[in-house]
Parts: C-alpha cells; structure tokens; sequence
C-alpha cells in the first residue's frame, strides 16, 4: 500500500482591520462580519482526525484554527510563524527548524517554499504517513496549487498575475493535497478523498 500524507490547508478568514501596522504584526482580529465563514470550514471538517496541526501565529490564524479545533480531533498541534509570510522572522518555527525562508527569489522561488513544506512534513513530522492540517495565508496555498499543477511561472510578473489570480484562495476556504512519499508525487485531491482515505 502507498504511503502519502494528505495536506488539507485552511485559509484564514477576513480581518476588519485596514491599519497595515496592525496587520504585518499579526494583531487583527477575525471580521465579525464574516466569522461564519470559518463555523461553515469548521462544520466541512467536523469529525476529522488530524496527526499534526499547524497555524501561524497572527491573531486571524490563531482564531480561525480555535473555532476549527472545536470540530476536529488532533494528535499534535504546533504554532509556526512561516506560515505567515508577515510574522515569519519572529517566533517559532517550528516547520522550517534551522532553515531561512525567503519567499519567492526568482522563478525557482515558486516551488521552493511548497516543496519544502512537503520535506518537513515527510521528513520530521509525518514520515510514515497521515493526515496534516494548515491554517495560513494565500501565499501559501497559491504555491502548492502552482507546485501540484506543475505550473512553472517565469517571473514575478507572471506569477503575481495569471498564476496567483488564478488560485489565490477565498477567506475560511479549504484546500486538499496528496503527497505519496515514495514516489515524491504531489496532486490536488477533494476533501471526500481525504476523509475517506
């Protein structure tokens, strides 16, 4: 039987706040407005079971993942500044263990951060497999949609364009991905395929 993790990445939900201070240091609270969005990924995710749990840190992360939490069972759960591209030089990083993070250098740049979310997963944290749950940001999960439909932007340009357009994630949206271990290879999946896997 293949060996595989499935990766199901939650996208944080709406921030009323506009303050760009507030926002880079990762204090703005969930949009009151548009909490239901997350009660609504929380109730798609009721009665999963989860190996390993990671959020960053900012406060939307934080409180989108607690109400997610309410729904789901977990093994282990750790808080991770690089899952958020603006907290990412504070904190644990407990992902990225000893390593830097920059985030898109050049073409090669859009893999980069995608697949070494995949090392670490294989590597250190699921190694023989199972479920992992991410709550971070649309720069995040735009990569691993690029990386799973080996998309290869050519510049910035590109990808900050037709690329990101194309899958920059809604608020509160979930994402589902196969990783097989064996074979490195790396697909989009529904999230009927993981709760039945």
């Amino acid at each position: 039987m293949k060996k595989y993790i499935d990766l199901v990445v939650v996208r944080h939900d709406n921030t009323s706040i506009s303050n760009r201070g507030e926002l880079e240091v990762g204090n703005a609270h969930l949009s009151e407005e548009d909490f239901w969005q997350v009660k609504d990924a929380a109730e798609k995710l009721a009665d999963m079971a989860f190996n390993y749990i990671a959020a960053g840190a900012t406060l939307r992360m934080m409180e989108t993942l607690e109400e997610i939490k309410k729904t789901i069972k977990i093994e282990t759960e750790e808080c991770d500044t690089r899952l958020d591209s603006r907290t990412n030089s504070n904190g644990p990083t407990n992902l990225w263990p000893g390593e830097h993070d920059d985030l898109f250098l050049g073409p090669d740049g859009y893999h980069d951060r995608a697949q070494k979310i995949l090392r670490v997963l294989a590597a250190r944290k699921l190694p023989n497999g199972g479920k992992a749950l991410l709550v971070t940001t649309a720069g995040i999960i735009a990569p691993l949609y690029v990386l799973a439909n080996g998309i290869n932007p050519v510049s910035e340009d590109h990808y900050s364009g037709a690329v990101y357009g194309r899958f920059s994630p809604q608020p509160a949206s979930i994402h589902c991905f196969r990783y097989f271990l064996e074979a490195g290879e790396f697909r989009v999946v529904t999230l009927n395929e993981v709760k039945n896997s």
